[in-house]
C-alpha cells in the first residue's frame, strides 16, 4: 500500500480527470428567459437546474432558444459544472443576436424598419392630400376660355388612405 501522499495524489487525479463531453435526454420542466436557463428532468429521473439556453461561456451573441414546457430535449454536458440545451422538439421562440444576419443569400437586401417606413409613407399621403386641396381650389383668374372667364378646376373627389403597418408587416420575424 502507498503512502497517504500517494493515495491523495491518485484521488486528486481521479477527481480532476478530464471528462468527455456527453449528452442526456430529458423533458423541459421550466424556463427562465431572464436568466437564460431552464430546468430539465432527465430520463433517469434526475432534475438538472440552470441548464443554459444560450450555449456560450460569455456574451449574448448566438441563438437563444426558448423551448415549450414538457417538450423532449437533449442536454449536453461540457463538464460537471456547465451544460446547455442542445436540441428540443418544440420551440416557442428563437432569439438571434449577431452583428449581421443573412437570410436566403441576401438577395432581397435588408429588412425594413417598419415604423420608419410607415411614418414616411403617411407623410407622403399628407403631401398628396395638400396637393389635392391646392388643385381643387386653384383659380385661373382673368383667363378667358371661349366666352367665359375660367374659374376653379373640376374638383378631385377621390380620397387617399393612410398606410397601416399591419397590412404588410410580418410579425413572425422582428428586428
Amino acid at each position: 500500500m502507498g503512502s497517504i501522499f500517494d493515495i491523495l495524489k491518485r484521488l486528486v487525479k481521479r477527481i480532476l480527470k478530464e471528462e468527455d463531453i456527453y449528452s442526456k435526454t430529458g423533458t423541459i420542466i421550466s424556463v427562465n428567459t431572464t436568466n437564460r436557463v431552464c430546468t430539465v428532468k432527465l430520463q433517469s429521473g434526475e432534475q438538472i437546474d440552470d441548464v443554459k439556453l444560450l450555449p456560450t461561456y460569455q456574451g449574448n451573441y448566438g441563438i437563444l432558444i426558448t423551448p415549450i414546457i414538457n417538450t423532449a430535449c437533449v442536454v449536453t454536458f461540457i463538464d460537471r459544472r456547465f451544460c446547455f440545451l442542445n436540441m428540443v422538439n418544440e420551440i416557442d421562440t428563437y432569439y438571434l443576436t449577431a452583428n449581421e444576419i443573412n437570410f436566403n443569400g441576401g438577395t432581397n437586401a435588408g429588412l425594413i424598419n417598419i415604423n420608419e417606413i410607415v411614418t414616411k409613407m403617411n407623410g407622403l399621403i399628407t403631401e398628396i392630400t395638400a396637393l389635392k386641396l391646392h388643385i381643387n381650389t386653384h383659380v385661373h383668374s382673368g383667363v378667358t376660355a371661349g366666352s367665359t372667364v375660367s374659374g376653379t378646376a373640376t374638383p378631385f373627389t377621390g380620397s387617399f388612405s393612410n398606410f397601416n403597418k399591419n397590412d404588410f408587416e410580418d410579425t413572425k420575424i422582428i428586428h
